[in-house]
């Protein structure tokens, strides 16, 4: 005699819908949402636990904030302009490259006590 499968026992009941599988087009359930995660940590904003950036770029006074205190924590005969911008970027969860001139003048300026 020949053995019928039952479906209820290989079907659909195993396999996900098409509303329960992942696409490329839509993300995993179980991905982070927030684009400013790091192996599931926050980046905070500003070096301000808890502020996070939403996004928009940060204000040329921001930056240069930022800056003053970098270089008020750094070996001024070691730091370079890449390695505050790696910072920058860091703190700021975001690439700052759009920002790399304005950035190098904005160092330069406040070594040179002008700024």
């Amino acid at each position: 005699m020949r053995s019928t499968s039952n479906p209820q026992q290989f079907g659909t009941a195993m396999t996900p819908t098409m509303h329960q599988r992942e696409s490329v087009y839509s993300p995993s359930p179980y991905a982070p949402q927030n684009a400013f995660t790091s192996a599931g940590q926050s980046i905070p904003a500003g070096g301000m636990p808890g502020m996070m950036m939403t996004g928009a770029m940060p204000t040329d006074e921001q930056l240069i904030e930022s800056i003053r205190r970098i270089l008020g924590s750094q070996n001024l005969n070691t730091v370079t302009k890449k390695s505050v911008r790696n910072q920058l970027a860091a703190e700021y969860g975001m690439d700052l490259t759009s920002r790399k001139e304005f950035i190098g003048d904005a160092i330069e300026l406040i070594l040179a006590g002008q700024l």
